[in-house]
């Protein structure tokens, strides 16, 4: 990519900003953004849009689909931002737009690159997307009622094209919720389920993940 065309990226980026009344200044720009931790302009707005003494995210979806795109385009992989976003908010019209991004009504892993996606941080080792989201609605909310079902459904079944055994995701569900509806989620596959979860290893993981749900 010549440094015309970063440098038009970056400033749609921050004119972007301005649009959802948040102002960065002209020498911000994605490179900056990413050496303060940030996963790109995406992940910095969402972060920006967070209502502390509300609890919510105040995101315009439109804003943020446009910063996904400038992201990508500079080098933010897909894994990395929908695991940012998780990490953020539980507000299915954002998550959605990943939904849309890549497919998923359509043919679910159409446009992912299995090899990209699959670099994960070191969190990403113990949680999965479906973790992450039922994480962050735990921490939103004390009660179970934050769990939107289409959210987490989605994310289950991208976590097992990525690899993801049955039984731990249930494991790990177990350790976050007690919601039927939520919990159903897991037994389209009654088989596999029973099957995998034979393997005592996964038991394990409920103490682990358990720790981090206290």
């Amino acid at each position: 990519m010549s440094e015309a065309e970063k440098e038009r990226l970056n400033q749609l980026g921050r004119r972007l900003f301005i649009e959802g009344g948040l102002v960065l200044e002209d020498c911000i720009a994605y490179d900056l953004i990413r050496n303060e931790g940030y996963a790109g302009y995406a992940d910095l707005y969402l972060q920006e849009c967070w209502n502390e003494s509300e609890m919510k995210n105040e995101a315009v979806v439109s804003i943020y689909r446009q910063l996904i795109d400038i992201d990508s385009k500079l080098g933010t992989n897909a894994s990395l931002q929908l695991c940012c976003c998780l990490l953020i908010t539980t507000r299915w019209d954002l998550i959605k737009v990943w939904f849309s991004i890549i497919n998923v009504v359509l043919n679910l892993f159409k446009n992912i690159d299995f090899e990209e996606v699959n670099e994960y941080n070191e969190l990403m080792k113990l949680m999965k997307f479906a973790d992450l989201y039922l994480a962050r609605c735990k921490q939103q909310s004390k009660l179970d009622d934050e769990i939107d079902v289409r959210v987490y459904s989605k994310l289950v079944e991208l976590d097992l094209k990525l690899g993801t055994t049955p039984s731990a995701l249930l494991c790990h569900c177990l350790c976050f919720t007690l919601r039927s509806d939520i919990i159903k989620v897991h037994f389209f596959d009654l088989t596999n389920v029973l099957n995998d979860i034979s393997n005592y290893r996964y038991f394990k993981l409920i103490s682990r993940l358990s720790t981090l749900n206290k």
